[in-house]
Order: C-alpha cells, then sequence, then structure tokens
C-alpha cells in the first residue's frame, strides 16, 4: 500500500494500462462484443440463416475471448490460461465423481486429468457459451425487431415449433 492508500505500482505500468492514444483497456475488451454487433448486423441484412449467423458469431467470440484473456494476462502479470484451465480440471473432476456415485463409471476413472483432454474442454466450453450467448441474442432480436419494423431472418423450424408450443 501507498502512502496515500492505494497500490504502489511500478513505473510504466499505468502506460502499458492504457494504449497509445490514452484508451483504458475496457474499450478494447468492449471492442469484442462491438464486433460481434456489427457481424450481427451484416449477416442478418444479408438474410442469412440462424445457423450461420451464430456460428460465424460465436467464432468471433471465441477469438475475442482469448483475446481477453492474452490481454488481461499482460495487464495482470499472470497467465490466467492456467487459472481457466484449473477451474475447467475442477469442473471436469466434479463431474466424473457424481457420474461415478451414480454408478455410470468406474472408479478406476477417476485420477489425474490430461491437460490436453482439460484444454480442448475448456476450449469447447468457451464455444458452447458462445453459441448460447448468441441463440439468445437472435432469439431476443427475432421477438423485439419484429415489432419495431426491422425483422431479422426467420429462425428455424424446431425454434418456432418450441415458441407454438
Amino acid at each position: 500500500m501507498g502512502a496515500t492508500g492505494g497500490l504502489d505500482v511500478g513505473p510504466g505500468v499505468g502506460a502499458a494500462a492504457f494504449g497509445v492514444n490514452g484508451a483504458a483497456p475496457q474499450s478494447a475488451i468492449f471492442d469484442a462484443l462491438r464486433r460481434v454487433g456489427v457481424q450481427l448486423g451484416f449477416t442478418w441484412v444479408r438474410g442469412a440463416n440462424w445457423y450461420i449467423s451464430i456460428a460465424a458469431g460465436s467464432l468471433l467470440g471465441a477469438v475475442g475471448f482469448f483475446f481477453r484473456i492474452w490481454l488481461m494476462s499482460v495487464l495482470v502479470g499472470e497467465d490466467l490460461w492456467v487459472y481457466l484451465t484449473s477451474q475447467v480440471t475442477q469442473l471436469l473432476n466434479w463431474g466424473l465423481e457424481k457420474l461415478v456415485s451414480i454408478g455410470l463409471l468406474d472408479v478406476g476413472i477417476l485420477g489425474q486429468a490430461n491437460l490436453q483432454t482439460v484444454q480442448v474442454l475448456a476450449l469447447v466450453m468457451v464455444i458452447l457459451s458462445n453459441v448460447v450467448y448468441l441463440f439468445t441474442v437472435h432469439l431476443a432480436a427475432w421477438l423485439l425487431l419484429e415489432r419495431l419494423g426491422a425483422s431479422i431472418p426467420p429462425p428455424p423450424n424446431w425454434v418456432r415449433d418450441l415458441l407454438d408450443e
């Protein structure tokens, strides 16, 4: 703690946290969300179906997520990917313990998790999170924008069937 009650930071940390033009790191973080918004508008105006729009947005969102992980790792000075993989390892172990306890898996499956498996699971979780997010955005936009006269392409039949029930 410094004399003013704040944290002491080394020289140049403030300059590293802000870009050349003085933009705060939050602008870099939210830049990925803006790009997803532009991508959604581009695909909606061109009438692309939901699968293409969600797939492209999920890819862009995943790239943005990994950029944010990298940027925060640089700013914090720690490798946040290691933190993410440790959290995924704990989730994997918890899920395996639950499957063993209900008898779906043998006790021999428990043990040290393979690093590649954990990293692939982390990647799948990031992409799945983006897919769920973009599906929710599509659903909300389809329900709201149609009432405003700016409709987007219609959802797949299975989504309409779910909403009709």
